[in-house]
């Protein structure tokens, strides 16, 4: 099945990150031999990198933010790729629970140049007792 490892998947990941008490930024690049797959079920060789950042207002409330992009290299049929950024508020009012509104906007593209997904808006509750 797609998501099983398969002979000669291969992935290497370098990543960096930078924490204090306010802020946080970390990103990833990632090699990637028959290590992922596109819209069509093939897997391909490709690269990627992901950062992701988040900002503290208060110990309570923070904005973050992320950006993806994965893309196989020139010798994949087709243009599938997966390009977002995503960012959300949010506001923590107990150790578990938080409120947040976010939106992503999407880039990504299946294997014929279709929209892969839409952009999308998102807010909600999550509460834990």
């Amino acid at each position: 099945t797609i998501n099983e490892p398969q002979f000669g998947d291969e992935a290497t990941i370098f990543g960096v990150r930078f924490r204090n008490d306010w802020f946080y930024a970390g990103g990833t690049y990632s090699i990637l031999k028959q290590h992922e797959v596109d819209d069509l079920g093939r897997r391909f060789d490709g690269n990627g990198f992901e950062i992701a950042l988040r900002q503290h207002f208060t110990p309570r409330a923070w904005i973050e933010g992320a950006y993806n992009d994965l893309s196989p290299n020139s010798k994949h049929p087709g243009d599938f790729r997966v390009r977002f950024g995503a960012a959300n508020i949010v506001y923590n009012f107990d150790v578990a629970s938080r409120l947040f509104a976010g939106f992503r906007l999407d880039n990504s593209l299946r294997s014929d140049r279709t929209d892969l997904t839409g952009s999308t808006f998102a807010a909600g509750l999550n509460y834990t007792f």
